[in-house]
Order: structure tokens, then sequence, then C-alpha cells
């Protein structure tokens, strides 16, 4: 037998051994240390068919009980301001995209455990728009029987439910993040639309792209344990697209969080980490006194840039044990 086969079987065995210990309420966490978690959905079991970004609500409770047991859990402006204890890890917890079912899910259990938690919102409700384009090319994908499609001239094939380039085999998920725009990324989506069932009627597939209504933010921010902040206005890679555009963008954004629950708005969480340097200041100076990036920094200099802070994407490609341990051998040294 390979090495690797032996690799592979020594690691599913310690992620049993990690499960066993978990459920037998063994696992304790090690050490100290801080981190920032991105959470996106969360649905009724975990549904992995369009990708990896929901976490059952069992989990999630699961993740809550043991974070308030054996965690120091701040808000993410305690965090920023340090207010950390020595002899455990400091996390807090975010919520990217604003799904609709943060608020059907994630919310009521933040408040049963009593649990502070940050929702970053975009502008597509006053913009008139219903769907992020990343939920409509996973679901479209899963769903459509046709394996080719033209977008600008470009044919792109279609290889489990993603879309590749035809002539150089790049991800349509990769190009439209290089080109930052929300233009592209609708003449993408009318394409691939014309070529897949209406899903957006079927009540099965609502966990998985409805976003949350302006009546359900203003709720959500009325809970003590609920801020709202910014995560763009189109969800569009801040970081590829002119500083004036994308400076732009969050003053609008902005204006219409704080106009719409009366509360400041002073936490930002940038669409698909993409951002630059003088982004940050121009966020700052608008009153984003608090920044988050995904899980890199884009460069050196971060790390060190109080107004920015890197965060740990929690991906259910595993059991909760697993992924906390994940999680807990990611995070940075206090």
């Amino acid at each position: 037998m390979s090495k690797n086969y032996y690799s592979r079987i020594r690691n599913k065995l310690d992620r049993m051994y990690t499960d066993i210990r978990f459920n037998a309420g063994l696992y304790r966490p090690r050490g100290n240390g801080k981190g920032i978690l991105m959470y996106h959905g969360v649905d009724k079991t975990g549904n992995k068919r369009f990708n990896q970004r929901f976490v059952g609500s069992g989990d999630f409770e699961r993740q809550l009980v043991y974070f308030k047991k054996y965690m120091n859990v701040l808000s993410v402006e305690d965090y920023f301001e340090r207010k950390f204890v020595n002899d455990k890890i400091n996390i807090a917890i975010t919520f990217d995209d604003g799904y609709a079912n943060n608020f059907k899910y994630a919310l009521p259990l933040l408040e049963k455990h009593r649990v502070p938690a940050s929702f970053f919102i975009t502008g597509f409700n006053p913009a008139g728009l219903d769907i992020l384009w990343p939920d409509f090319l996973d679901i479209a994908g899963s769903l459509t029987d046709k394996d080719e499609v033209n977008i600008d001239g470009d044919l792109f094939n279609k290889v489990g439910n993603r879309w590749y380039l035809k002539k150089d085999g790049k991800a349509l998920h990769d190009i439209i993040k290089e080109k930052g725009v929300y233009e592209y990324k609708q003449r993408a989506m009318d394409a691939i639309q014309k070529i897949t069932p209406d899903f957006k009627h079927i009540e099965e597939y609502f966990d998985y792209w409805k976003l949350m209504s302006d009546e359900e933010i203003i709720l959500a921010s009325r809970s003590p344990y609920i801020t709202i902040g910014s995560h763009g206005y189109y969800h569009n890679n801040l970081g590829n697209i002119p500083l004036e555009d994308a400076a732009a963008e969050l003053s609008r954004s902005k204006t219409y969080l704080e106009e719409l629950i009366q509360k400041p708005v002073n936490t930002l969480s940038y669409p698909d980490g993409s951002y630059s340097r003088e982004l940050i200041s121009e966020a700052s100076n608008m009153g984003f006194k608090y920044q988050l990036a995904t899980r890199n920094y884009i460069s050196p200099e971060d790390k060190s840039d109080k107004r920015i802070e890197n965060r740990y994407g929690i991906f259910m490609t595993y059991s909760t044990a697993n992924t906390l341990r994940a999680f807990e051998k990611n995070i940075n040294s206090l």
C-alpha cells in the first residue's frame, strides 16, 4: 500500500476519534488564541448539493453551545477593541451575504444561547436585485441538463455544476471575480438562465439563495445580540474595480443601512475578501472603523493594521468536532 493510502486511513481514524471525544463531552479546546469566524448560510440539514457554504441548524447550535462553554465570544467591535480574556480562545462570529436563513435559523439560536454575531448585508434590496451570483451559478449549474453556454461570445462547458471557459479551462467563478463589476455577472446569469429551469418559485431551494428583506434586517438589528454591517452594495470584488467606484459603493451601502435600521453602521466585510490598501483608508474615512477580510490578508502590512482583521471560514467539509478542531489549529496566537 502507498504512503498516501496509510495517511488517509490515519487521518480518517483521527477524525473519528475526535468525533467520539466530542460526542462524549471530552473534547476541549487547546491553549488560547483569537480568531473571527466567517459563516454564510444556515439551513435545516447542512445540504451540500450546491456548495459548502451552508451549515445545518443542528450543527450550528452544537457549535454555539461549545463556544459558549469553552470560549470567550465577543462582538466584532469588542474583538477589535481587544476585550480579550487570557485563559480562553477569544472569538467573534460573523455571517456574510445577508441570507434570509440567517434571520430564520441563525438568529433564534444566537438569541437562545445569548451569543453576539454580525450580519453583513448587501445593497441588493434597494438595487432591486434578489440573488447573489455565486448562489445562482451553483444552483443553476446543479439543475440544468445543458453542458454548454455562450457568454459574451465565449463558450463555456459545464463540469459537475461549474462552468469553465472552453478555450483555456478557466472557471467562470474566477472570471467573474477578476472582472469585478456587476454588469458582467448579470450577463452571465442571463445566459445561464435561458438554459436553466426556473427554480426561484420552488420552496425547497429558498434557503440557498433568498436574501433578508428590509423588514427582516430591521428586526434583526433590534436584537441585542446582532450587529448589522455592510457587505458592499452589489457584492462586487471591490479590489478589482476602480477605487472611486469601490468607495462609492461602500458609501451607498452605508447610507442605505443606516437609514434602514436607524443606527450607525461602522463594520464592513469585504465581498470575497477583495479590497486594496487604498480602499481600507477610504472606508475608514467614511466611518467603517472595523473592517474584515476573508481568510488571507492581501498585503503583509494588513497584519499590523488595526483597522482590518482576517477571518476563518466555517465550511462543513467534516463534522462539527473536526470543523472546530481545524479552526483551533489555524487561529492566531495571542
